[in-house]
């Protein structure tokens, strides 16, 4: 998890949140200020809208945000006499020196002579740390004029208060008034000096108590993250057996679950890329299917080629539909090898004597095997080719959305406990699906372990067709302590494109083979055997 400073200024602006100016909440008999913490006319009147809403002080001067205050202070203590105006200094060679006579100071001077700085590094990576996370941001991003005020929801008043029969206001609400108190002061104030510098120190430091009261609610056992992200179930994350990959291909070529590439069954693909795999459908649909509506080729009742008007295919093939057929599709194996079918206007069903239903059709070229498959694709010799026409399984077409989705993903398996850092590892994703597989090409592309479907299946027999256990390369299950006698791992594909990027590079990268002396991180355990075996038991 990484997590980067919030760009307040822009937070306050995208979302169009309303400022708090007044730094009293109350009118006589509690009735809530319009401008101040509490404001209904801010952050609303109902639960939801106080739960929601977000606004901002305008603190009228440049301030550090509270991460990079703590990070300047641990790099030199004299950015904190700067803050506070205690102390002049110039900056030569990008480094701070004391000059009471001619140098300057506060946090507005902080902020004007700030590019010239420069943070030395030397042999500890914490210092290194907070000097790169320093120059990671804009100058902008590190200074803010502006700064969030919480949702009213989690600082409101409780109106049964304490012993004395007072409302309890949430220390927070102190902090926050106080803000906005110092801010009058400096913006009524006619001299920018020492006591000026004072109230702005003061201000910055209640910015920093607000960050360490936020930051204590989200870490420890009861926090925030551990509560309500780290002690649940996370979305399209994944729970599942791994088993040995098969060694039955004609070459290494076509051996695809490899050190780079891990087998994640489709099902596993549909249920962790969901918002993916929707998007792909809808997609698919509005290009080949409602785009046609008006003239959609079907077989009428002699098997002519008619062309027909589809009843609303954008409402029958919608979100919410597309997402009922994938969990049906995920969870009910049985219904694998339905097909797909075409919701066609009475009016024509009539005029062309069109009985029982019309569905998608699949249209490809079958290859013999996966070496001529990839010979031929090549070199566009046809020899063993045949065309295929039928109608289309949702397996059809959810295979050739994972296998599209997944091209750029990579996926993160985990198996717990773990006893060190080689208890989990990234690799790219290959889609498998049936346990027999064929060679396709679809709309031109290649897809070499394409399912063999067979609708004529009864519903009983079709989920042993199916492969629903990971296959990882056998390199990594001694770093995850486990083998095939029913070991579990966690997995998660990753979504971002940032994210993939990094994983790719984690994933080549020497560290991912190699310890800091050489040595190789990834060992071939009884697997050794089993590939002995595999070699040599045909002679």
């Amino acid at each position: 998890m990484k997590i980067w400073l919030l760009p307040q200024e822009e937070f306050a602006n995208i979302n169009n949140l309303r400022e708090v100016t007044n730094p009293v909440s109350f009118e006589k008999g509690m009735v809530p200020t319009s401008d101040g913490l509490f404001s209904n006319e801010i952050f609303g009147m109902n639960t939801y809208d106080r739960k929601h809403t977000w606004a901002y002080i305008d603190l009228k001067n440049h301030y550090l945000t509270p991460k990079a205050y703590v990070t300047l202070k641990a790099l030199n203590r004299n950015f904190e006499a700067i803050i506070y105006g205690t102390k002049k200094f110039r900056i030569e060679m990008g480094v701070l020196v004391p000059d009471e006579e001619n140098g300057g100071t506060g946090i507005e001077w902080l902020y004007k002579n700030w590019e010239k700085l420069n943070f030395q590094k030397n042999d500890s990576n914490k210092r290194n740390s907070r000097i790169d996370m320093l120059n990671n941001y804009k100058k902008d991003d590190i200074f803010v004029t502006k700064f969030a005020v919480c949702p009213a929801f989690y600082r409101d008043v409780n109106l049964q208060g304490n012993s004395n029969g007072r409302p309890k206001i949430p220390e927070l609400n102190d902090k926050y008034t106080g803000i906005l108190r110092n801010v009058s002061i400096i913006e009524s104030a006619t001299n920018f000096d020492f006591m000026i510098n004072s109230v702005i120190g003061k201000t910055q430091t209640l910015l920093n108590e607000i960050y360490d009261m936020m930051k204590e609610k989200i870490n420890g056992k009861n926090g925030y993250l551990r509560r309500s992200i780290l002690g649940k179930s996370i979305d399209y994350c994944g729970r599942i057996v791994i088993t040995a990959t098969p060694y039955d291909n004609e070459s290494v070529e076509d051996q695809h679950i490899n050190f780079y590439y891990t087998g994640v069954p489709l099902s596993h693909c549909c249920a962790q890329l969901t918002p993916f795999i929707t998007w792909w459908l809808k997609g698919y649909f509005r290009a080949n299917v409602i785009a046609h509506k008006d003239q959609f080729p079907v077989l009428d009742s002699d098997m002519k080629t008619v062309y027909v008007h589809l009843d609303n295919p954008e409402i029958e093939f919608n979100e919410d539909y597309l997402d009922k057929c994938l969990t049906r599709w995920i969870n009910n194996p049985s219904s694998r090898f339905d097909f797909i079918e075409l919701p066609i206007r009475q009016d024509d069903r009539e005029k062309y004597k069109i009985k029982g239903p019309r569905y998608l059709t699949l249209k490809g070229y079958n290859y013999a095997t996966t070496t001529m498959a990839r010979r031929a694709y090549k070199t566009q010799n046809q020899d063993g080719v045949r065309f295929i026409e039928r109608p289309m399984t949702w397996t059809d077409l959810l295979y050739v959305a994972a296998f599209d989705v997944s091209e750029d993903k990579h996926v993160e398996i985990t198996r717990y406990p773990m006893l060190d850092y080689l208890g989990t590892f990234i690799s790219r994703v290959y889609v498998i699906s049936t346990r027999k597989t064929t060679p396709m090409i679809i709309n031109d592309k290649l897809y070499e372990t394409y399912p063999i479907i067979d609708p004529t299946l009864a519903r009983s027999r079709i989920e042993a067709q199916f492969i629903d256990s990971y296959k990882i390369c056998p390199l990594y299950l001694a770093g995850l302590d486990g083998d095939h006698d029913g070991d579990q791992i966690t997995s998660k594909i990753i979504f971002s494109k940032e994210a993939n990027e990094e994983a790719e590079r984690i994933m080549v990268s020497k560290s991912n083979i190699l310890t800091i002396d050489g040595a190789s991180i990834r060992s071939i355990g009884n697997e050794g055997i089993q590939t002995l075996y595999t070699l040599t038991k045909f002679h």
